[in-house]
């Protein structure tokens, strides 16, 4: 029996605790965590964008051998996951009707990516935390449906009034580090994005296999991570005890070559710390309207 490399998929919004769980599990000796690895190719092409260990992508030790199939450059690579991945063309994703040219590239790019990362690594699981958001909404189905590895995603869930707080008080990631603006409708943008980075998470998770898709509440990971992640590692037939141990002696977590995720990864040390008490939502009233209409129901529906 053949058996399929194991890629650990994080999906939701952003904001959502997807970095901090990436890093944890790519501490475990058979697992390497990549971030969000669907901006490799973007930020590669942008030039001055690093990876967490502080180099540009040409000249990382890890990343720099990295070689995409014959005939087809970083920004071709780009344009032609954008076109099977991004938002706008999941419909056509789900129902097959991606013209098949496009989806012979596609797998030969991720499949090279992934090889890579897998060869170069020599780790055994593979964690991408691209998420769900709009130009990667569709990646891990895509990945399920077009590669030969066996995708396991973790639709990690974060209370959408906390998320949204943190954009109108903090803006965009890009914007933090100085790579974009902020956008002018906070509120409203993060709420749509939150709405529709979990409601597609859980409609494609609905399409995976019974046994590869789990929903985990951010809440859960900071205030039990002992027994989430025992949930976890029993998801992925991992045994993370040894991640767990790290958590309880208060050992320093150390992200790698991670891509794209928020500031934390830039830290060359990290401390996981419990959290038993949510912070109180300051959140306007005006704000909290404008959210309750356009996430209410999936807001109840996630738990919250």
């Amino acid at each position: 029996m053949i058996v399929k490399r194991k890629i650990i998929y994080i999906a939701g919004y952003s904001r959502s605790g997807s970095t901090i769980l990436d890093i944890l599990l790519g501490s475990h000796t058979k697992i390497f965590g990549t971030g969000e690895l669907f901006y490799l190719f973007e930020d590669w092409l942008n030039g001055t964008r690093t990876c967490t260990c502080g180099a540009v992508y040409k000249d990382c030790s890890f990343w720099k051998d990295l070689k995409l199939p014959q005939g087809l450059s970083l920004q071709g690579a780009r344009e032609i996951v954008q076109h099977v991945e991004n938002r706008k063309y999941i419909t056509a994703l789900t129902n097959g009707k991606i013209a098949p040219d496009i989806i012979q590239k596609y797998t030969l790019i991720q499949t090279a990516l992934y090889d890579y990362i897998f060869t170069t690594s020599g780790k055994d699981i593979v964690v991408d935390s691209s998420k769900t958001s709009r130009d990667m909404a569709g990646r891990f189905y895509a990945l399920h449906q077009y590669t030969g590895f066996d995708v396991y995603v973790i639709h990690l869930v974060k209370n959408g009034l906390s998320v949204v707080e943190s954009y109108v008080e903090k803006g965009r990631n890009w914007a933090l580090e100085g790579y974009g603006k902020n956008d002018r409708f906070a509120a409203a943008r993060s709420s749509v994005g939150w709405f529709l980075g979990n409601a597609i998470a859980q409609r494609l998770g609905a399409k995976m296999p019974a046994n590869r898709y789990i929903q985990i509440k951010y809440e859960d990971l900071v205030a039990q991570p002992e027994s989430v992640l025992q949930k976890i590692g029993a998801f992925v037939d991992t045994d993370l005890s040894e991640v767990i141990a790290m958590i309880q002696n208060g050992l320093p977590f150390r992200p790698k070559h991670n891509v794209g995720g928020n500031r934390l990864r830039l830290e060359k040390e990290i401390r996981f710390k419990k959290s038993y008490n949510s912070k109180k939502i300051g959140l306007s009233v005006y704000h909290r309207l404008i959210f309750k209409i356009i996430a209410g129901k999936l807001y109840k529906k996630l738990g919250y």
